[in-house]
Protein backbone atom coordinates (compact mmCIF):
# COMPACT_ATOMS: atom_id res chain seq x y z
CA UNK A 1 0.00 0.00 0.00
CA UNK A 2 1.31 3.80 -0.72
CA UNK A 3 1.70 5.30 2.61
CA UNK A 4 1.97 9.28 2.74
CA UNK A 5 5.51 9.96 1.89
CA UNK A 6 5.28 8.25 -1.58
CA UNK A 7 4.38 9.74 -5.01
CA UNK A 8 6.44 12.78 -6.62
CA UNK A 9 4.76 16.39 -7.18
CA UNK A 10 5.20 16.25 -11.03
CA UNK A 11 3.24 12.58 -11.10
CA UNK A 12 0.70 14.13 -9.14
CA UNK A 13 0.01 17.43 -11.41
CA UNK A 14 0.45 15.09 -14.05
CA UNK A 15 -2.76 12.36 -13.21
CA UNK A 16 -4.25 15.71 -11.77
CA UNK A 17 -4.26 17.22 -15.49
CA UNK A 18 -5.25 14.04 -17.07
CA UNK A 19 -8.42 13.85 -14.35
CA UNK A 20 -9.38 17.29 -15.19
CA UNK A 21 -9.38 16.51 -19.25
CA UNK A 22 -11.86 13.80 -18.16
CA UNK A 23 -14.40 14.90 -15.53
CA UNK A 24 -14.33 17.92 -18.71
CA UNK A 25 -14.77 15.55 -21.60
CA UNK A 26 -17.61 13.75 -19.79
CA UNK A 27 -19.26 16.54 -18.38
CA UNK A 28 -22.32 16.44 -20.84
CA UNK A 29 -23.00 13.27 -20.03
CA UNK A 30 -23.56 13.45 -15.73
CA UNK A 31 -27.04 13.19 -15.83
CA UNK A 32 -28.18 9.96 -15.11
CA UNK A 33 -30.01 8.27 -17.85
CA UNK A 34 -33.33 7.26 -15.42
CA UNK A 35 -33.51 3.54 -13.60
CA UNK A 36 -34.15 -0.05 -15.52
CA UNK A 37 -37.73 -0.92 -16.56
CA UNK A 38 -37.55 -3.67 -13.76
CA UNK A 39 -35.03 -3.89 -10.44
CA UNK A 40 -32.04 -6.59 -10.91
CA UNK A 41 -31.98 -9.81 -9.19
CA UNK A 42 -30.21 -8.46 -6.13
CA UNK A 43 -28.57 -12.15 -5.06
CA UNK A 44 -25.89 -12.07 -7.06
CA UNK A 45 -25.60 -8.49 -6.75
CA UNK A 46 -25.31 -8.97 -2.87
CA UNK A 47 -22.64 -12.17 -3.52
CA UNK A 48 -20.29 -10.02 -5.51
CA UNK A 49 -20.47 -7.40 -3.12
CA UNK A 50 -19.67 -9.87 -0.28
CA UNK A 51 -16.97 -11.82 -2.40
CA UNK A 52 -15.33 -9.03 -4.18
CA UNK A 53 -15.07 -6.24 -1.32
CA UNK A 54 -16.70 -6.89 2.07
CA UNK A 55 -14.23 -10.48 3.03
CA UNK A 56 -11.10 -9.37 1.22
CA UNK A 57 -11.22 -6.01 2.83
CA UNK A 58 -11.77 -7.46 5.93
CA UNK A 59 -9.22 -10.29 5.90
CA UNK A 60 -6.68 -7.96 4.61
CA UNK A 61 -7.72 -5.50 8.28
CA UNK A 62 -7.66 -8.42 10.11
CA UNK A 63 -3.84 -9.69 8.74
CA UNK A 64 -2.58 -6.31 9.36
CA UNK A 65 -3.91 -5.62 12.34
CA UNK A 66 -2.73 -9.00 13.90
CA UNK A 67 0.84 -7.81 12.07
CA UNK A 68 0.87 -4.85 14.24
CA UNK A 69 -0.25 -6.61 17.84
CA UNK A 70 2.61 -8.37 16.95
CA UNK A 71 4.85 -5.33 16.26
CA UNK A 72 3.95 -3.69 19.47
CA UNK A 73 4.84 -7.40 21.34
CA UNK A 74 8.18 -7.21 20.02
CA UNK A 75 9.00 -3.63 20.49
CA UNK A 76 8.13 -4.38 23.90
CA UNK A 77 9.98 -7.22 24.54
CA UNK A 78 12.92 -6.47 22.45
CA UNK A 79 13.33 -2.35 22.11
CA UNK A 80 13.33 -2.45 18.73
CA UNK A 81 13.15 0.32 16.21
CA UNK A 82 10.13 2.43 16.38
CA UNK A 83 9.71 2.72 12.74
CA UNK A 84 8.37 -0.73 12.59
CA UNK A 85 5.56 0.89 15.15
CA UNK A 86 5.06 3.09 12.86
CA UNK A 87 4.88 1.00 9.34
CA UNK A 88 2.38 -1.99 11.14
CA UNK A 89 0.15 1.57 12.44
CA UNK A 90 -0.09 3.16 8.74
CA UNK A 91 -0.24 -0.56 7.41
CA UNK A 92 -3.54 -0.90 10.05
CA UNK A 93 -4.93 2.48 9.13
CA UNK A 94 -4.96 1.67 5.28
CA UNK A 95 -6.57 -1.26 5.85
CA UNK A 96 -9.90 0.33 8.00
CA UNK A 97 -9.88 3.51 5.81
CA UNK A 98 -10.42 0.62 2.71
CA UNK A 99 -13.49 -0.85 4.73
CA UNK A 100 -14.39 1.95 7.18
CA UNK A 101 -17.50 2.90 4.35
CA UNK A 102 -19.58 -0.10 5.81
CA UNK A 103 -21.55 -0.12 8.93
CA UNK A 104 -23.92 -2.84 8.26
CA UNK A 105 -23.18 -6.58 9.52
CA UNK A 106 -20.92 -7.85 12.36
CA UNK A 107 -18.77 -4.49 12.42
CA UNK A 108 -21.86 -3.10 13.52
CA UNK A 109 -22.38 -5.02 16.56
CA UNK A 110 -21.02 -4.32 19.74
CA UNK A 111 -19.91 -0.99 19.46
CA UNK A 112 -17.08 -2.39 17.12
CA UNK A 113 -16.90 0.47 14.35
CA UNK A 114 -16.66 3.27 17.07
CA UNK A 115 -13.92 0.47 18.77
CA UNK A 116 -11.68 0.63 15.77
CA UNK A 117 -10.97 4.56 15.43
CA UNK A 118 -12.96 6.91 17.70
CA UNK A 119 -13.08 9.78 15.14
CA UNK A 120 -14.30 12.44 14.53
CA UNK A 121 -14.51 12.87 18.18
CA UNK A 122 -16.03 15.33 20.87
CA UNK A 123 -14.80 17.23 23.58
CA UNK A 124 -11.18 16.33 23.54
CA UNK A 125 -12.63 12.30 24.01
CA UNK A 126 -9.29 10.39 22.55
CA UNK A 127 -7.07 12.31 24.65
CA UNK A 128 -9.12 12.13 28.16
CA UNK A 129 -9.27 8.47 27.29
CA UNK A 130 -5.92 7.69 26.81
CA UNK A 131 -4.52 9.55 29.79
CA UNK A 132 -7.25 7.90 31.91
CA UNK A 133 -6.25 4.75 30.19
CA UNK A 134 -2.36 5.80 31.76
CA UNK A 135 -3.48 6.44 34.39
CA UNK A 136 -4.07 2.67 35.62
CA UNK A 137 -1.47 1.32 38.06
CA UNK A 138 -1.19 -2.31 36.25
CA UNK A 139 -1.46 -1.57 33.03
CA UNK A 140 1.03 -4.71 32.32
CA UNK A 141 -1.84 -6.54 34.11
CA UNK A 142 -4.88 -5.61 32.34
CA UNK A 143 -6.88 -8.37 30.69
CA UNK A 144 -8.58 -7.22 27.45
CA UNK A 145 -11.72 -7.73 28.78
CA UNK A 146 -10.59 -5.57 31.57
CA UNK A 147 -9.39 -2.99 28.50
CA UNK A 148 -12.77 -3.36 26.55
CA UNK A 149 -15.06 -2.14 29.51
CA UNK A 150 -12.27 1.04 29.14
CA UNK A 151 -13.33 4.37 27.25
CA UNK A 152 -14.64 3.74 23.66
CA UNK A 153 -12.51 6.69 22.67
CA UNK A 154 -9.10 5.30 23.79
CA UNK A 155 -9.22 1.45 22.20
CA UNK A 156 -9.20 2.21 18.83
CA UNK A 157 -6.65 3.45 16.18
CA UNK A 158 -7.44 7.32 17.05
CA UNK A 159 -5.97 6.49 20.66
CA UNK A 160 -2.83 4.41 19.32
CA UNK A 161 -1.93 7.28 16.88
CA UNK A 162 -1.70 10.03 19.83
CA UNK A 163 0.31 7.49 21.71
CA UNK A 164 2.60 7.05 18.56
CA UNK A 165 2.82 9.79 16.50
CA UNK A 166 1.83 13.19 19.33
CA UNK A 167 5.88 14.30 19.49
CA UNK A 168 5.74 14.07 23.83
CA UNK A 169 3.91 10.76 23.70
CA UNK A 170 6.30 9.48 20.94
CA UNK A 171 9.46 10.64 23.11
CA UNK A 172 8.18 8.83 26.78
CA UNK A 173 7.25 5.65 24.86
CA UNK A 174 10.78 6.02 24.04
CA UNK A 175 13.05 7.06 26.88
CA UNK A 176 12.24 7.43 30.77
CA UNK A 177 10.07 5.92 33.20
CA UNK A 178 6.99 6.08 31.35
CA UNK A 179 7.97 3.72 28.63
CA UNK A 180 6.87 0.96 29.86
CA UNK A 181 3.47 1.73 30.86
CA UNK A 182 3.34 3.28 27.64
CA UNK A 183 4.44 0.18 25.98
CA UNK A 184 1.56 -1.66 27.85
CA UNK A 185 -1.17 0.72 26.61
CA UNK A 186 0.11 0.31 23.30
CA UNK A 187 -0.08 -3.70 23.38
CA UNK A 188 -3.67 -3.19 24.45
CA UNK A 189 -4.98 -1.43 21.70
CA UNK A 190 -3.31 -2.86 19.07
CA UNK A 191 -4.48 -6.67 20.52
CA UNK A 192 -8.48 -4.89 21.08
CA UNK A 193 -7.85 -4.04 17.11
CA UNK A 194 -6.55 -7.33 16.20
CA UNK A 195 -9.22 -9.14 18.02
CA UNK A 196 -11.62 -6.69 16.74
CA UNK A 197 -10.82 -7.10 12.71
CA UNK A 198 -10.27 -11.00 13.27
CA UNK A 199 -14.13 -11.50 14.89
CA UNK A 200 -15.39 -9.37 12.45
CA UNK A 201 -13.42 -11.71 9.70
CA UNK A 202 -14.92 -14.44 10.66
CA UNK A 203 -18.19 -13.70 10.95
CA UNK A 204 -18.68 -12.53 7.83
CA UNK A 205 -17.65 -15.88 6.64
CA UNK A 206 -18.87 -18.10 8.78
CA UNK A 207 -21.44 -20.85 8.48
CA UNK A 208 -24.38 -18.80 10.39
CA UNK A 209 -22.86 -15.49 8.83
CA UNK A 210 -24.30 -13.00 5.97
CA UNK A 211 -22.64 -14.58 2.73
CA UNK A 212 -23.72 -17.95 4.09
CA UNK A 213 -27.09 -16.63 4.03
CA UNK A 214 -27.08 -15.42 0.61
CA UNK A 215 -25.96 -18.62 -0.97
CA UNK A 216 -28.55 -20.52 0.66
CA UNK A 217 -30.38 -18.42 -1.96
CA UNK A 218 -32.47 -16.24 0.75
CA UNK A 219 -33.67 -13.43 -2.01
CA UNK A 220 -35.14 -11.65 1.38
CA UNK A 221 -31.67 -11.35 3.34
CA UNK A 222 -30.36 -10.31 -0.02
CA UNK A 223 -32.21 -7.28 -0.53
CA UNK A 224 -31.50 -6.64 3.12
CA UNK A 225 -27.60 -6.66 2.20
CA UNK A 226 -27.57 -4.92 -0.87
CA UNK A 227 -30.28 -1.81 0.67
CA UNK A 228 -28.25 -1.43 3.63
CA UNK A 229 -24.57 -1.52 2.23
CA UNK A 230 -26.25 0.90 -0.28
CA UNK A 231 -27.21 2.86 2.53
CA UNK A 232 -23.79 2.64 3.98
CA UNK A 233 -22.59 3.61 0.17
CA UNK A 234 -23.92 6.89 0.46
CA UNK A 235 -23.53 7.48 3.93
CA UNK A 236 -19.46 8.10 2.96
CA UNK A 237 -20.50 11.32 0.99
CA UNK A 238 -21.36 12.89 3.98
CA UNK A 239 -18.85 11.76 6.47
CA UNK A 240 -16.43 12.58 3.40
CA UNK A 241 -18.02 15.99 2.48
CA UNK A 242 -19.26 17.15 5.74
CA UNK A 243 -16.61 15.74 8.51
CA UNK A 244 -13.72 15.22 7.04
CA UNK A 245 -13.72 18.26 4.42
CA UNK A 246 -16.37 20.92 5.49
CA UNK A 247 -15.44 20.83 9.23
CA UNK A 248 -12.00 21.10 8.35
CA UNK A 249 -12.61 24.10 5.76
CA UNK A 250 -15.21 26.20 7.95
CA UNK A 251 -16.52 29.40 6.10
CA UNK A 252 -13.88 31.03 5.46
CA UNK A 253 -9.95 30.98 6.10
CA UNK A 254 -10.62 32.65 9.05
CA UNK A 255 -12.76 29.93 10.37
CA UNK A 256 -10.91 27.25 9.51
CA UNK A 257 -9.94 24.14 11.34
CA UNK A 258 -6.83 22.16 10.39
CA UNK A 259 -6.31 20.34 13.87
CA UNK A 260 -9.21 18.50 13.08
CA UNK A 261 -7.89 16.94 10.23
CA UNK A 262 -8.05 12.90 11.00
CA UNK A 263 -4.77 11.01 10.98
CA UNK A 264 -2.73 14.58 10.82
CA UNK A 265 -0.45 13.36 13.22
CA UNK A 266 0.81 10.88 11.38
CA UNK A 267 0.48 12.75 8.44
CA UNK A 268 -2.33 10.60 6.68
CA UNK A 269 -5.19 12.95 6.39
CA UNK A 270 -5.18 13.01 2.78
CA UNK A 271 -4.47 9.17 2.48
CA UNK A 272 -7.72 8.52 4.54
CA UNK A 273 -9.45 10.67 2.11
CA UNK A 274 -8.36 9.39 -0.58
CA UNK A 275 -8.93 5.53 0.18
CA UNK A 276 -12.72 6.55 1.22
CA UNK A 277 -13.43 7.69 -2.37
CA UNK A 278 -11.99 4.57 -4.03
CA UNK A 279 -13.76 2.35 -1.48
CA UNK A 280 -16.68 4.57 -2.90
CA UNK A 281 -16.03 3.96 -6.24
CA UNK A 282 -15.47 -0.12 -6.40
CA UNK A 283 -18.46 -0.52 -3.84
CA UNK A 284 -20.45 1.98 -6.91
CA UNK A 285 -18.75 -0.21 -9.53
CA UNK A 286 -19.97 -3.47 -7.33
CA UNK A 287 -23.46 -2.58 -7.25
CA UNK A 288 -24.87 -0.43 -10.40
CA UNK A 289 -21.66 -0.71 -12.86
CA UNK A 290 -23.71 -2.50 -15.13
CA UNK A 291 -26.21 0.35 -15.61
CA UNK A 292 -25.17 3.34 -18.17
CA UNK A 293 -26.36 5.42 -14.90
CA UNK A 294 -22.95 4.48 -13.19
CA UNK A 295 -20.62 5.99 -15.45
CA UNK A 296 -21.01 10.04 -13.97
CA UNK A 297 -20.72 8.43 -10.45
CA UNK A 298 -17.36 7.12 -11.42
CA UNK A 299 -16.41 9.58 -13.37
CA UNK A 300 -16.72 12.00 -10.63
CA UNK A 301 -15.05 9.55 -7.79
CA UNK A 302 -12.41 9.69 -10.27
CA UNK A 303 -11.63 12.88 -10.47
CA UNK A 304 -11.90 13.48 -7.01
CA UNK A 305 -9.05 10.42 -6.27
CA UNK A 306 -6.53 12.16 -8.92
CA UNK A 307 -6.98 15.48 -7.13
CA UNK A 308 -7.18 14.23 -3.31
CA UNK A 309 -3.62 11.99 -4.65
CA UNK A 310 -2.12 15.85 -5.23
CA UNK A 311 -2.49 16.78 -1.64
CA UNK A 312 0.12 16.78 0.54
CA UNK A 313 -0.05 14.03 3.53
CA UNK A 314 -1.99 16.66 6.12
CA UNK A 315 -4.05 18.64 3.69
CA UNK A 316 -5.56 20.63 7.07
CA UNK A 317 -3.17 23.47 6.37
CA UNK A 318 -4.36 24.37 2.96
CA UNK A 319 -7.73 25.50 4.43
CA UNK A 320 -5.78 28.47 5.48
CA UNK A 321 -4.56 30.04 2.64
CA UNK A 322 -6.45 30.93 -0.81
CA UNK A 323 -4.31 28.02 -3.13
CA UNK A 324 -4.92 25.60 -0.53
CA UNK A 325 -8.61 26.19 -0.58
CA UNK A 326 -9.61 26.24 -3.95
CA UNK A 327 -7.39 22.95 -4.39
CA UNK A 328 -9.70 21.37 -1.34
CA UNK A 329 -12.72 23.23 -2.74
CA UNK A 330 -12.28 21.09 -6.41
CA UNK A 331 -12.37 18.15 -4.07
CA UNK A 332 -15.72 18.75 -2.79
CA UNK A 333 -17.36 20.08 -5.78
CA UNK A 334 -16.43 16.36 -6.80
CA UNK A 335 -17.74 14.87 -3.52
CA UNK A 336 -20.88 16.60 -3.52
CA UNK A 337 -21.18 15.93 -7.53
CA UNK A 338 -20.72 11.98 -6.51
CA UNK A 339 -22.80 12.20 -3.73
CA UNK A 340 -25.85 14.35 -5.52
CA UNK A 341 -25.55 11.30 -8.27
CA UNK A 342 -25.35 8.51 -6.24
CA UNK A 343 -28.46 10.01 -4.40
CA UNK A 344 -30.46 9.99 -7.23
CA UNK A 345 -29.45 7.12 -9.14
CA UNK A 346 -27.92 4.58 -6.78
CA UNK A 347 -31.79 2.94 -5.15
CA UNK A 348 -33.41 3.56 -8.16
CA UNK A 349 -30.90 1.09 -10.39
CA UNK A 350 -31.25 -1.52 -7.57
CA UNK A 351 -34.70 -0.76 -6.88
CA UNK A 352 -34.46 -0.32 -3.25
CA UNK A 353 -35.61 2.06 -0.45
CA UNK A 354 -32.94 3.23 1.36
CA UNK A 355 -33.08 2.98 5.22
CA UNK A 356 -31.11 4.97 8.25
CA UNK A 357 -27.71 6.75 7.80
CA UNK A 358 -25.72 5.59 10.86
CA UNK A 359 -24.07 9.00 10.46
CA UNK A 360 -27.36 10.94 10.92
CA UNK A 361 -27.03 9.89 14.93
CA UNK A 362 -30.63 9.25 16.77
Amino acid sequence: MQHPASGTAGHRRARRSVGLLLVVALLPFLVPTGAPAAPPDLQPIALKVAQEFVLPRYMELATDAAAERDAWDRFCRQGADIAALDHAYYETADAWSAIEILHYGPIGIGVRHERMAHWPERKNAVDKALTALLAHDDLAGMTPEAFAQTSVAGQGLSALERLLFDPENRQALTTGPEAAKRCAAGKLIATSLATIAGEVSLEWSASDGPVASLGAGDPAKAKLMVTRIATDLLSIYQLVGDMKLDAIMGESAELARPALAEGRRSARSSRALQLDLEAARELTRLLIGTSPDAAPILAALDEGIVLTDALPPDFGPLALEPAGRAELALIRQQVREARDLSNATVPAVLGVTLGFNSLDGD
